[in-house]
């Protein structure tokens, strides 16, 4: 078994499906059960292609961690998200 993902330093939509879904997952404290996804990665530079991608099977957030970039836009700083995968 591979050990977990983490992704740091990232931009995220705070309403983008991906982040309300490492959310819910995390904050319900198991409360319902976890939702894996299948995951497309993509990194990008300065153009708006990405320059790689990679996929990941059967993924779910283990730990995250947000911060928002100004409030009046929908805009997040990803500092770390953990994610465990197949």
């Amino acid at each position: 078994k591979q050990g977990n993902l983490v992704l740091q330093r990232g931009l995220a939509q705070a309403s983008a499906a991906f982040v309300t879904w490492c959310r819910s997952t995390i904050e319900l404290d198991l409360a319902e059960p976890i939702v894996p996804k299948d995951i497309i990665i993509a990194l990008h530079g300065h153009d708006p292609l990405p320059l790689m991608r990679w996929s990941i099977s059967d993924a779910y957030p283990v730990k995250c961690n947000f911060a928002a970039l100004d409030a009046m836009q929908d805009a997040l700083k990803i500092e770390a998200i953990e994610l465990s995968y197949r």
